[in-house]
Parts: structure tokens; sequence; C-alpha cells
């Protein structure tokens, strides 16, 4: 009888030492369990499409740290260590990385940022960065509307605009100009194009050799054939094959999305970057390859033959100048001279 009352004794400490194991590893991990409470890791993504009163940013939660992050954004503000008082945005929940908007901002002025996220433990914060937003009336353009630029630190000082021409924001596609000509059409082929009479043989303007149509020499777009300064005024114009080529070589390149778009995110030497997005391009009727290249034009007409115009071509992991025929529907990324 001893022995078992004995063993009975000594089943019921065991389930029980079991059951206090049981219990503190539900209260480590388990929210709401009692465990040690850790906030969330947040990492703080570079600040960039800096405009007067917009910029992008973003982060990365990398741990939860057992804990369910339920709201993630950035915050900022006029002053050092912003919180989710002050301004912020809510960019989901969870792990992984986003992407953030700050709206709203004023001209000219110095703002902090920082990413953060929420769990049941509080508010964790990424590290903190600073920016300027743009002066009023950069890159302002010849009375069609204020359009802004990016200065990259170029060896040249030019000026990059922040969107393609028809477009609202630095990710929309925007609008499609052959060579040479300023306003959109339904159907891109020779036999609509403006500078020749039906063939690329036929050429009326823009022509260095009698093969391809009556020769002026013309080997540079005029202002009013340039689709950047027709439709954004006189302090814009598009970039000639040569700019082309300087932000092609001393810019960082990294094919990347912009709330949904593919393109490339352009980094110049100083840091500030624009986003080119892969837009595409027009061929009769048909947009070709919107999503997965990018076309855009220069001002530069071929110095071989009067055929085609020197553009921008970019992929992922690929960026290169070549030419391509006038009559095709290409993007415009304005520029401007430096406002020093």
């Amino acid at each position: 009888m001893k022995k078992s009352i004995r063993l009975f004794t000594t089943v019921m400490v065991c389930m029980a030492m079991a059951l206090c194991v049981s219990c503190k590893k539900d209260d480590n991990n388990n929210p709401g369990g009692g465990g040690t409470q850790t906030v969330a890791t947040v990492t703080t993504e570079e600040v960039t499409e800096i405009t007067k009163t917009t910029a992008v940013c973003g982060g990365e939660v990398k741990s939860e740290n057992g804990w369910a992050v339920t709201e993630r954004g950035v915050c900022w503000g006029v002053e050092p260590n912003p919180t989710p008082s002050d301004n912020c945005t809510v960019d989901g929940d969870g792990i992984g990385k986003f992407t953030s908007e700050m709206t709203g901002l004023e001209p000219g002025t110095k703002y902090y940022v920082r990413a953060y996220a929420k769990n049941a433990a509080g508010t964790g914060f990424g590290a903190e960065r600073s920016f300027t937003t743009l002066e009023n009336g950069g890159g302002g353009g010849g009375g069609t509307g204020d359009h802004d630029y990016v200065d990259l630190g170029l060896p040249s000082g030019l000026l990059w605009a922040t969107c393609n021409v028809g477009a609202d924001k630095p990710e929309d596609y925007g609008d499609y100009f052959a060579w040479g000509e300023t306003e959109t059409k339904d159907y891109y082929d020779w036999s609509t194009y403006k500078w020749c009479n039906g063939s690329y043989d036929t050429f009326t303007k823009y022509c260095t050799d009698s093969n391809y149509g009556i020769v002026d020499n013309r080997t540079t777009l005029e202002p009013e054939d340039d689709a950047a300064t027709v439709n954004w005024g006189s302090a814009w114009r598009m970039p000639t094959c040569e700019e082309m080529e300087e932000l092609k070589d001393n810019c960082t390149w990294t094919w990347t999305t912009q709330d949904g778009k593919n393109g490339c995110r352009v980094t110049g030497p100083n840091g500030s970057s624009i986003f080119l997005p892969a837009a595409g391009f027009y061929l009769d009727s048909s947009l070709v390859d919107a999503g997965f290249i990018g076309n855009y034009w220069s001002s530069s007409l071929s110095t071989d033959y009067s055929g085609p115009a020197c553009y921008l071509h970019f992929y992922s992991g690929y960026v290169h100048m070549s030419l391509i025929d006038r009559r095709c529907g290409q993007s415009v990324r304005p520029v401007c001279p430096s406002q020093k």
C-alpha cells in the first residue's frame, strides 16, 4: 500500500513539472501568454523621388520577434526621432519589405524619417534618415505647369525630371511620341510620320543624306519639334545622345519595381535618384514589351544615316545607347539646365 502511494505521488509530481514546462513554452511563444515581449526589428530604406511636396521611402520588417506585427510604415517630422504620432504612413503588416510615399510636405524643408513596426511589445524603429524637399519653382517649365527635377550630381550639372511627359507620377508610363513629333497618335508608322512623305527615304526635315530625302543637315531637334519643350515649356527639353551617355555612365542602374511598375532606379554620384519605368514602345498600333524594356528618346539624329535617331534602351541587368526608326512611339524624360 505504501509503495502504491509513493508511486502515485511520484507520477503526480512528474505530471505537474511537465505541465509547468509546457506553460513556460507557451508563455514565451504565444502573444498574451506573459513571456518576455520584444519589439519588431525593422530597417529604413533610402529616401528617393524627392519633390517639393512628396518623397518615397520605405523599410523592411526583418523579424517580428515572436509577436505579430500589426502595423508598419514610415513616420516623419521636422525634428529628429519622429514617431507615428507626428506623420506616418500605414503600409500593411507582417514581415517583409514595404514602400511608402510621404505626401503633404513643405517645399525647401528638411525632414527626418524612419521606418516603424508595431506589435504587442510596442513600436520598433529603423535607422533615422534625413532629406530636404525641393524649393518652390525648382524645375518649373515655361507656363505649362509645375514639374519637378532631381539633381543627380552629374558632371554637367544637368537636372533630370522626375516624370515622363504625360505622366503624373514617376512610375506612370506617360505619353509616347515619334521622334520629332509633339503629339501622341493611334498609329506609329512611316505613313503617319510628320517629317517624311510616307516612307523612310522621303524625309522632309532632319536629313543629312540625299538618298533619304531633302538634305537640311539638321541633327538635333529644334524647340518646336521637341516633345518636352512643347508640352512642358521652354525651361525643358529632350536630352541629347551625349547627355544620355552621361546618365548611363555616371549612375548606378538598378532594376526594381515601384508601385507595381517595373523599371530602373537610376542613382547619381550624389546619392539622389530617379525612376524610369519600363514603358515599352509603340510600333504601328501595338504597345510592345511594356513592363520589360524602357525606350527613351534623345534629341539627336543618327550620325550614320537619317532613318533612325539615338535612344536609351534598358531592361533587367542591361542598359545601353542605340538607334531605332524615328517612326516608333517612345517615352520622353525631360531635362533642364542647372539652376545654380
